[in-house]
Formats: C-alpha cells, structure tokens, sequence
C-alpha cells in the first residue's frame, strides 16, 4: 500500500541557524530566510574549514543584507505538518484531537467509524497493524509518508515535531520532561486498560460478572486517587510543571469519562475541577468533538446512554469475529 501524503521536495537538515554541520572536510552554514506568501527557503554556503574559521568569510555569508521581506531569521526552522489522521470520538481518539486543537496544527481527518470495523480492513492495517484507533500518517523529512499509531506515540511524536515553544511540552532531558513522561506511560499502562476493563464488564458484556465489574472499577477509582494527590500537591493545578501538557491530555480523554464507569468524581475534588477546568479550554473543547459530537459532552441529557447503545453491539461483535478467525487458524 502507498500512503497517501503531501510531497516535499528534498529532505533537509537544519541546525542551530548561523552554526556548522560538518561534511568530511567541509562545513555547512544554514540560514533561514523568510519569503513572500509566509513561506521559508533554507540556504547554505559549503566551505573549506579554512574559510569557515575565517571570520571575515563567516560574517560575509551571515549578515548578507537581504530586501526588508527577506530578512534573515533568528529562529530554528520547523517542519510543515502534512498530518492525516484516522480516529473516531473515543477516550483514545480525543487525546489526539484535542492536542492537534491546542497545538493548532493543520491535519485532516478521517473517520474511522469503529462500530462497522472499519479499522479491521486490510487498507487500515497498513496504517495500523494492531488496527485501533488513533492512528496518524505524516510526511518525513526524506519526502516520504511515516505512520505513527499508539496515542502515547502519537503524542511524543506531535510534540516533540511540532512543539517547539513546548505548549504541550517541556525541553528534553529536563526533569519536566521525563515527569511527563510518567504520567502519560502511567495513562497508558494504567488508567487506559483498567477503566477500558471497567467498562466492558460494567456496560457491555453480556453477561454481568460481578467480580469483574468490582475489580476494575476499584482499580480505576485507585488510580484516579493517584490523579488527585498528585494534583492536590500542584502548585500550578496541572499534572507536571507550570502549563498543560500531553501528559494533561492523556489522561484527561479518560477522566472525563469517570462518572460513565461509575466512578464518583466528587471523591476526587482536585481531579473533579482539573478535568472541569480543562474541559472549558477551547481547543480541549473543540477536540472533544472530533470527528463527530461525543455524547457524554453534549447537552444532550441522553448522550451517555446513546453512546453505550452505539458501542455496546460492535464490542461483542468484533469480540466474535476475532474468536471465530483464530478458530480457523
């Protein structure tokens, strides 16, 4: 399969604008010049080592006067997003939807209706092979397509590309940095599963396993309880550091499904007004909403009801399919 991505010309490597990246015996300086129609051009001069030590050569290619509307930048270039993304309105697909929103990236989407299996389909498991949602297919700096599924993934992936004023991030190898990583692995390995397990055998499973039930709703609560100590000892009111970040976003896409898992938020006062908090930001509200309405947050008063009797036939039915193509095996 050929994934379906915008072209880039030619692959480039850009370093600190006004430094050297080495070739052998020669040396490369970069310089990012802004053009007509908010687009940018990269140019560099090769020199001898020589000619690179020589200041005089140095300063002629650096401060070379340009028009008033090509003046040299002083930032880093970044790479344009080409970003498709391939999700559906649930905890997993709004992590991604709401970091786009706040980051506010440009990306196209595609709904991948997981109630008709969509995401089983041979064009999908070339995208994912695991075929979940979210997924996301970009364009990479040799012009070619790159696919980057897992949310966890996805959202390092998005940051660490796109995130250079660390809006959702923090600089890595700072302590803010490995932090967040904790709480969005602890997400992913933690609240993820747990509250997933919650909620199939509190509102899907066709038969009601009470021991099943109780174990992975007690799980979920224990986990929010991590949650809300760790926010009532925030000094900022978020998760890490002084400004939201993915590791917010991670866990927010299924805090705000608690009350759906029967967990009694009001137990949990500083995750309660985190997630009411969070929930008001614009983008985050946006996000909520992608790629169609998400009941739970709708004024509709039905939503939550509407949305367990749209998940709970493709659960099961997906649960026999997959038991029926192992059997054939």
């Amino acid at each position: 399969m050929s994934f379906s991505a915008a072209h880039i010309s030619k692959r480039v490597f850009v370093g600190k604008l006004g430094s050297n990246i080495s070739h052998g015996s020669l040396s490369s300086i970069y310089r990012l010049v802004p053009q007509p129609g908010n687009n940018t051009s990269i140019t560099h001069n090769i020199f001898t080592h020589s000619q690179y030590n020589d200041p005089a050569t140095r300063r002629s290619f650096l401060h070379t006067e340009t028009s008033p509307e090509n003046k040299t930048s002083s930032i880093m270039a970044a790479p344009q997003p080409h970003i498709k993304l391939y999700t559906d309105s649930t905890p997993n697909g709004i992590k991604i939807t709401t970091a786009l929103e706040e980051l506010g990236l440009e990306y196209e989407v595609e709904h991948v209706d997981i109630s008709t299996l969509r995401q089983k389909e041979p064009w999908y498991l070339e995208i994912n092979p695991n075929g979940r949602i979210p997924a996301i297919v970009d364009t990479f700096d040799d012009g070619e397509p790159i696919r980057v599924f897992e949310g966890g993934s996805i959202l390092q992936y998005l940051t660490e590309r796109y995130d250079p004023e660390h809006k959702l991030s923090f600089p890595k190898g700072s302590r803010e940095y490995y932090e967040c990583n904790n709480w969005l692995f602890f997400q992913h390995g933690g609240i993820g599963p747990m509250q997933g397990q919650a909620s199939h055998f509190l509102k899907y499973a066709p038969v009601k396993i009470e021991y099943g039930v109780k174990r992975y709703v007690t799980e979920t609560r224990r986990l929010y309880s991590v949650l809300d100590t760790q926010l009532s000892k925030s000094k900022s009111g978020y998760l890490v550091g002084d400004h939201l970040s993915i590791a917010d976003i991670a866990n927010l896409s299924w805090v705000i499904f608690g009350e759906y898992t029967d967990v009694d938020m009001n137990a949990f006062p500083h995750l309660k007004e985190w997630e009411a908090r969070l929930s008001a930001r614009p983008g985050i509200s946006k996000g909520f909403h992608i790629p169609k309405v998400l009941g739970i947050k709708s004024d509709d008063p039905e939503g939550a009801k509407k949305y367990q009797s749209h998940h709970a036939d493709w659960v099961i039915r997906s649960q026999q399919l997959e038991q029926e193509a192992f059997a054939r095996k």
